[in-house]
């Protein structure tokens, strides 16, 4: 990809536009075991393990997302960048605050490939700043969409309230999009659990009644503050 076309096509609603409505339709195909699963990132740095951010696939949502789809896509390991679906949809659905929340900020960053130097250009897909006196404040939801396995990654950047979690509470990650990397499905990245101070266990849970919204499998309150992003096959 060379400079005008990132520039042209960054941000592109159009191919996205219909990703963002998969939150809020029928729970259905969740699987037996209802395990959450994500690739393993390209790097990731956490300066204190016993307070790390929880990042998954939804369990069910890589069927949900893909279901209709013309061609059929019947292979549920199927990854963005094969089968002639060459581009990923991906929707960042929108920060939910929990009754405390954690994050005292979060960032996702897509870094596109160029083919010319300097090889890259980042793109701010979220940002989530807490201003004193104020709580969180976060990026309105954004649709584009990526050309995959090759066209770039997900960059990730969290820090919980260092009030709260001390200073070494942050962490930081980066992902493939496509390929051996995220799938499609809905991603989310979780903060800090109000009673148990922990990342939760994105098993209990699956996609509520609004986009970008997570219900518990019990019936029970979300209590941790939460970013869902979605990722569509697409092509050009």
């Amino acid at each position: 990809m060379d400079r005008r076309t990132f520039f042209s096509g960054v941000g592109s609603l159009a191919a996205a536009g219909a990703a963002a409505h998969w939150l809020g339709t029928d729970r259905t195909g969740t699987g037996a075991k209802n395990t959450p699963t994500v690739a393993a990132p390209l790097s990731s740095a956490h300066a204190d393990r016993q307070m790390q951010a929880a990042f998954g696939l939804l369990p069910g949502s890589e069927r949900r997302v893909v279901e209709g789809m013309e061609p059929p896509v019947y292979d549920l390991a199927y990854k963005l960048g094969v089968s002639g679906y060459d581009r990923a949809a991906l929707a960042v659905l929108g920060y939910r605050s929990g009754p405390r929340p954690s994050f005292d900020s979060l960032e996702l960053t897509i870094n596109y490939r160029l083919d010319e130097p300097p090889y890259a250009a980042p793109y701010r897909a979220f940002r989530l700043v807490t201003r004193p006196g104020e709580g969180p404040q976060a990026s309105l939801p954004v649709q584009f969409d990526i050309a995959v396995p090759e066209g770039g990654t997900l960059g990730m950047n969290y820090r919980f309230d260092p009030q709260r979690f001390g200073p070494q509470a942050w962490g930081a990650a980066s992902y493939a999009l496509g390929g051996f990397g995220l799938g499609p499905g809905i991603h989310v990245i979780a903060g800090l659990s109000a009673q148990t101070g922990l990342a939760p266990d994105l098993s209990q849970f699956t996609w509520g009644d609004a986009s970008g919204e997570l219900k518990r499998l019990d019936g029970g309150p979300v209590d941790f503050d939460y970013l869902c992003v979605l990722l569509q096959p697409a092509r050009a």
